[in-house]
């Protein structure tokens, strides 16, 4: 879509950011266009649907600058 039409692909893109800022608080660890990590579980909702969440790590992650790695649940 980005080379079709930059002006929707910049709409979708300041959504996702806006909507991802409106949930971030003071456990927040991480967070980009599409993502979010928390120390605490978060109430979102999950599905598979354009505009849900998709839950891709639960339990225990080791962060230092831009790299990151889970462990277990």
């Amino acid at each position: 879509m980005q080379n079709t039409n930059p002006f929707i692909r910049a709409c979708i893109i300041t959504r996702c950011n806006n909507l991802i800022k409106s949930i971030i608080d003071e456990n927040t660890l991480f967070c980009n266009t599409d993502s979010i990590v928390s120390r605490v579980p978060l109430s979102l909702k999950i599905g598979t649907s354009v505009g849900e969440w998709k839950l891709e790590h639960e339990g225990y992650v080791a962060y230092k600058g831009a790299n990151y790695q889970w462990y277990g649940h």
